[in-house]
């Protein structure tokens, strides 16, 4: 997470919200930061609020779908998947 510009990213745990209608919960099993990730630390991208959540290109394996049925039904929980968008915020 990046808690302020500048500064290094530190390895922080979270615990998530269940997800929203249109939304999955990933459990990522592999991240990492990349270049527009360093563009955030350093300000040139500002996010809307810190802290950040970066390494936002990752894998991993769908905990949870939230409620209302608009995601095509390949979207279940204990999917693999690689992270297409992942948003910065926690």
């Amino acid at each position: 997470m990046l808690w302020d510009y500048g500064r290094d990213w530190e390895i922080d745990e979270l615990t998530p919200d269940d997800p929203r209608e249109g939304e999955v919960l990933v459990r990522l099993a592999a991240s990492g930061l990349c270049h527009s990730d360093k563009h955030v630390r350093i300000g040139d991208l500002p996010m809307e609020a810190l802290p950040a959540i970066g390494g936002h290109e990752g894998a991993g394996v769908i905990e949870a779908v939230g409620p209302g049925g608009r995601l095509p039904s390949v979207f279940r929980a204990g999917l693999s998947l690689p992270a297409r968008r992942v948003s910065h915020s926690p």
